[in-house]
């Protein structure tokens, strides 16, 4: 009798212990899946990596010093004035930190200057010039839908088209010609470009307001024209972006 109820009292503890040891198993697991999906929503939250397509409006001219005494049509020079301009630009915005990233892109932008003289004969024309450019900036950025941003870089830019259209009036009669073509222009330039501005976040869109400055830092010209000629832009930038 004493021996069967020191096997059954064995058995029951034996059970009892083997059943604790799979119930804190369990709990174990539990955990380890509550530790992984947080780490998982963290991860997510981090990453806010994305792609912008960019559109910017605003002015553009440039800052003009003449290098030499004898250069043509200095007054007309002196007398141009700003014009409307855009940009246009496709870009990746990565973080690095939780308040430090990178944007790099590719995209299009315009610079120009417009003269225009009215009396006897009428003088008018608009200079363009186009660019390829390869904006790269670091930026700091704060908040969490709604962030505040900055950032500054460098862009190469690669000179894609020139034009000069011209107009003069002599009484009734007008001449039109244009020019696509300018001897001692420099094909590759470095400008500084600076934006400043807001962005909304939502689950797989990002929208941006911001304002942009860019600054050609090398002359149009090469140094032979006796001309520097560096051109700039500011206005305002519009940016939809897609998370991935």
């Amino acid at each position: 009798m004493y021996k069967i109820i020191f096997t059954l009292t064995l058995i029951i503890s034996f059970s009892n212990s083997t059943f604790s040891q799979i119930e804190s198993g369990k709990k174990t697991n539990k955990k380890t899946k509550i530790l992984q999906n947080t780490k998982s929503s963290n991860s997510d939250s981090l990453k806010t990596n994305c792609v912008f397509l960019s559109y910017s409006t605003g002015t553009s001219f440039r800052n003009l010093s003449i290098t030499e005494k004898f250069v043509k049509n200095q007054d007309q020079l002196n007398s141009e004035v700003k014009i409307p301009s855009f940009n246009v630009d496709l870009a990746l915005k990565s973080q690095i930190t939780k308040n430090l990233f990178y944007n790099f892109g590719i995209g299009y932008q315009k610079f120009g200057e417009d003269f225009k003289f009215e009396g006897d004969t009428t003088i008018s024309y608009q200079t363009r010039y186009s660019n390829l450019i390869l904006p790269f900036k670091i930026g700091l950025q704060g908040g969490k839908k709604l962030n505040y941003f900055v950032s500054t870089g460098l862009q190469g830019q690669m000179l894609y088209e020139y034009k000069k259209s011209e107009t003069i009036k002599i009484e009734d009669t007008e001449t039109s010609s244009s020019t696509k073509k300018a001897s001692n222009l420099s094909s590759f330039g470095l400008a500084s470009c600076s934006t400043i501005g807001l962005q909304y976040n939502l689950n797989f869109l990002c929208f941006a307001l911001a304002g942009e400055y860019i600054y050609q830092l090398n002359s149009t010209f090469q140094a032979q024209k006796g001309i520097k000629h560096n051109p700039y832009f500011y206005g305002v930038k519009f940016s939809i972006g897609f998370k991935i």
